[in-house]
């Protein structure tokens, strides 16, 4: 074993090596087959910002990332708070060091692994604590001298004058390190104990040769019990390596195995030409990551590997090309572009190994991605990368479905590195996994996805934040009954993922399937209170719960997630017309929603963080009510959707750290502000049809995976001009309220006339109103 250990770091030292001498350019592989043919000659990439999101409550990290890939490499600066679950706050001044992957906008924490931190001069053996930065290898820093774009990030190190450069391909993290000229002590520290959130129980660090060091961090936290294993690599021979156990020095030569084992390596004092740092993970074996760096950074430069990566974001931005608006409205769409290519993440190593319901499988397949925080993203996240990005989902659909045909048991609720944590409610698997069949997203078995459809909506879940899941009950009452935590919230969403199985079956001709889950579809109605015209909580012997206020955040929490009544009274998206009905017809519900928008709210007690953003009762904060808006279409008044939905673009979100209400969630914050802008929402993932809204650029073309341009005008569109005075489709007078995935997809041209004042006959005839596919 030692033999083909050190067989392997030789060659593995001689492929990295001839990056100096041949300067070889290899590119790494497209996720994606095929490029876009860009238009226009503005340069869109200029308009991602990754700092954007980094204040407030977003949750998004600054550093270097891959469209979708494993590695994002990203300061950290603490551990501790809500608002550093990504470990990095614009509020910072001062930087622990550097770790290879990270949550983008999570309202959970975790990650964090394997940091490294460069230093001048004294070298510390901890980082200190972060309110006395002097007492560690902490570095203040200043955002004057700090920078970030997609793929790249900068930042000088003040206490130690180093400047500090990262990149990143699919699997590889780039750094590359200028230290002072003076000479003295030029040190690199790597820790594979730093953890955002998480137990350490075993971690190695482990000098192989003078350029290569290895070793593992077994761990536990959000994403389960997990080993990460590392290969780095260095341009500049390493003279001398001091290992450390917590604030100890331990007398070790090439290895040390401890629950908190570091290393500090040392480099030539007379060092003056950048330090280059390459590094992989692997959560399958050391071996993979070995692979990995050999096959995915082994012959590239910082320079090259940045080029590689730079040309991949600049691809993605070009795929959606926008004039006018302002530049602020611009960096908004982009960087939400952006985030919304951040996760899923690529969780695979090189010879297609990976590790998910806690054990090591191997495909040619597929390629496998986790990160999967479906209870956001299947509302707008994965609807917008279905259309622009089919191969992309097709393979973070097979990677959904291998988890039920491996482990013959549930696709996971939100699984982070192969770890369901099931966090959240529902089972919104079902319903991106229906939405990317009904958008043609190809490679997908219809078959196999009803069959796990089926079963993941048979078996109860207990949930990491809710308990109980209440599937058990829900079969056997046709609810969720109230001494279920979240007992309203769950019923709803079980009934909307039980209407896309229906839909499947009916597809697939399974009438007995079909006809089991349209009635269970229908389960909503069990817990609406004709009385009071709004859902409302009821026993498991069919008894309504007393009547309360709605003014108490802590009663709202025992039955809503997040307390967010207001959005779930209008969450039953795919039968929108019953829903109408039951609150006594298109008056009554236009009444309903004005009230919702219009009434200011007076809460008692503690708020949820997940729930802010208020316009009235609506909260843009919490996902579950992003359609709310878009519902005024569905009873013939759309000038009030597209009034409250310019509101909300324009009073939730900035071109700044702070740039949204609350946590990005993985993009879903960011894919309603980019369809939204564009004019179209998709309210029902799974229904084909996409809401009419009101557009804030002139002119909007998406260059489509097929080739195919579908294009977006809005004339006279100004930021008094909100209103759609009429529409066109492809040059014809068009009435209805929505499109079809088909109008996207067959290239087609849809224009709006803006006006300053509404055109109220707009939508009068219900014919042209949203269907909702009842059977």
């Amino acid at each position: 074993m030692q033999r083909m250990k050190n067989a392997l770091m030789c060659g593995l030292f001689v492929i990295l090596s001839s990056v100096l001498l041949i300067g070889c350019k290899t590119k790494p592989t497209s996720i994606e087959k095929g490029s876009v043919i860009k238009t226009s000659n503005e340069d869109f990439y200029a308009y991602m910002d990754p700092l954007i999101g980094t204040g407030g409550h977003v949750h998004t990290f600054p550093g270097a990332t891959y469209p979708f890939g494993m590695i994002q490499l990203s300061p950290d600066a603490d551990t501790k708070g809500w608002d550093w679950c990504a470990g990095y706050h614009y509020s910072d001044t001062n930087i622990k060091g550097f770790s290879h992957n990270h949550l983008s906008g999570t309202g959970w924490a975790d990650l964090g692994d394997i940091l490294f931190m460069p230093g001048s001069g004294r070298y510390y053996l901890s980082a200190g604590p972060k309110s006395d930065p002097d007492s560690g290898w902490r570095s203040r820093f200043s955002h004057e001298q700090e920078s970030a774009s997609p793929g790249y990030y900068q930042v000088k190190l003040l206490d130690s004058d180093v400047d500090v450069e990262l990149t990143a391909n699919e699997r590889v993290g780039f750094h590359r390190y200028t230290f002072p000229r003076e000479e003295k002590n030029k040190w690199i520290v790597i820790d594979p104990t730093n953890k955002i959130f998480g137990k350490v129980f075993d971690t190695e660090v482990e000098l192989v040769d003078d350029h290569t060091v290895i070793g593992f961090c077994h761990s536990t936290g959000w994403g389960g019990k997990r080993h990460i294993y590392f290969t780095a690599w260095f341009s500049e021979p390493i003279i001398k390596v001091l290992f450390t156990d917590g604030d100890k020095e331990i007398e070790k030569s090439k290895r040390f195995s401890d629950s908190s084992s570091r290393a500090i390596i040392f480099f030539d004092e007379k060092l003056t030409k950048p330090l280059e740092v390459k590094v992989s993970l692997s959560g399958v074996s050391q071996e993979g990551a070995n692979n990995n760096l050999m096959l995915g950074g082994g012959q590239l430069s910082f320079e090259e590997a940045k080029g590689n990566t730079v040309d991949k974001w600049q691809e993605i931005a070009n795929i959606i090309e926008v004039s006018g608006g302002t530049e602020a409205e611009k960096r908004i769409f982009y960087t939400g572009i952006y985030h919304n290519f951040i996760a899923p993440n690529l969780w695979m190593d090189s010879d297609g190994s990976y590790v998910a319901i806690g054990k090591t499988f191997t495909t040619k397949e597929f390629t496998n991605y986790s990160t999967f925080s479906t209870w956001d993203t299947f509302r707008g996240t994965f609807p917008l990368l279905s259309l622009i990005r089919p191969n992309d989902i097709s393979d973070m659909v097979n990677s959904l479905i291998s988890r039920y045909r491996d482990s013959k048991g549930n696709i996971p609720l939100w699984e982070l590195m192969g770890h369901d944590n099931t966090c959240m409610i529902g089972n919104p698997a079902i319903i991106f996994i229906y939405d990317a069949i009904q958008q043609k997203v190809p490679g997908i078995d219809p078959n196999e996805a009803l069959e796990a459809m089926v079963d993941l909506s048979v078996h109860n879940i207990v949930s990491s934040s809710d308990g109980d899941g209440g599937l058990n009950e829900y079969i056997k009452l046709g609810y969720v009954p109230a001494n279920i935590s979240k007992s309203v919230s769950k019923t709803l969403e079980y009934a909307y993922a039980d209407w896309c199985i229906a839909e499947l079956a009916e597809d697939l001709d399974e009438k007995k399937i079909e006809a089991k889950y349209r009635k269970r579809a229908a389960s909503y109605k069990s817990l609406f209170n004709s009385k009071i015209k709004r859902f409302w909580p009821k026993d498991k012997h069919g008894n309504w719960i007393d009547f309360f206020e709605t003014n108490s955040w802590e009663v709202l929490n025992r039955y809503w997630v997040s307390g967010n009544i207001w959005a779930y009274d209008y969450f039953v998206p795919h039968q929108l017309d019953q829903l109408i009905h039951l609150k006594g017809g298109p008056k009554a519900f236009e009444k309903d929603l004005d009230c919702l928008f219009s009434t200011p709210l007076r809460m008692k007690g503690e708020q949820h963080v997940d729930i802010s953003g208020f316009i009235g009762g609506y909260a843009h904060g919490d996902e579950p009510g992003h359609s709310t808006a878009y519902l005024y279409n569905y009873i013939g008044a759309p000038y009030k959707t597209q009034k409250y939905v310019r509101q909300i673009m324009s009073e939730m979100y900035k071109d700044t750290p702070d740039g949204m209400i609350n946590n990005e969630d993985c993009g879903q914050m960011s894919a309603w502000y980019i369809f939204s802008a564009m004019g179209i929402y998709p309210v029902t993932p799974g229904a084909n049809q996409y809401i009419l809204g009101s557009p804030i650029f002139d002119n909007i073309k998406w260059n489509l995976p097929n080739g195919k341009h579908f294009e977006i005008i809005a004339h006279g569109q100004t930021p008094d001009a909100i209103y759609v005075d009429h529409i066109k489709l492809n040059g014809q007078e068009y009435h209805k309220l929505y499109i079809t995935t088909e109008d996207i997809l067959s290239g087609s041209k849809l224009e709006f006339f803006m006006s300053s004042s509404p055109n109220k006959s707009l939508g009068n005839n219900p014919n042209t109103w949203p269907q909702s596919k009842v059977k």
